[in-house]
């Protein structure tokens, strides 16, 4: 059984090692484009329209 924190400390570190696995996976596929998500939502629709645009 494990404590509230090492829980939360459990979830956390395996969900940046899943990250890093997908962020690894990705570089194989070599028409992918990457897009912030971390920027406001408009921006990111902006820029998700953009790349849709030029292909």
């Amino acid at each position: 059984e494990l404590s509230p924190e090492q829980a939360l400390e459990r979830i956390v570190v395996r969900t940046r090692r899943y990250a890093a696995y997908q962020r690894k996976w990705m570089r194989r596929i070599p028409a992918i484009v990457m897009i912030d998500g971390d920027r406001n939502p408009t921006e990111v629709a902006d820029a998700i329209l953009e790349v849709a645009g030029a292909r």
